[in-house]
């Protein structure tokens, strides 16, 4: 089971988006959003919606978190392993580790 995530950062309103993709058979409208965390952050209950961003023909959730909590929870290191979590309703969890570079962090 995997999960494609593309985070997106510095977004005027202080959060960060995340593209969810799941494999073809999940629905990512059964995205528990209370069970999603990135990085230990939890998303935020609204905005939530559903595009297909990368245009290959499957929808992804789009989530948000809220930036200064999740550029806190990031460690001082120059690559920085980063983990999405969450539930698809009454099927399966996920966790998935991006690998992010040059992110700039903040004091909590």
């Amino acid at each position: 089971f995997s999960v494609d995530f593309s985070p997106k950062f510095a977004h005027r309103d202080g959060t960060v988006e995340v593209a969810l993709q799941l494999p073809d058979h999940h629905d990512p409208k059964k995205v528990l959003l209370s069970t999603v965390t990135l990085e230990g952050v939890p998303a935020l209950d609204e905005p939530v919606y559903y595009h297909d961003m990368n245009r290959d023909g499957h929808m992804e959730a789009i989530l948000q978190f809220d930036l200064r909590s999740f550029l806190a929870a990031l460690p001082d290191v120059d690559v920085i392993p980063v983990t999405l979590t969450g539930e698809v309703e009454d099927t399966v969890w996920f966790t998935r580790v991006e690998f992010l570079r040059g992110v700039a962090r903040v004091d909590p």
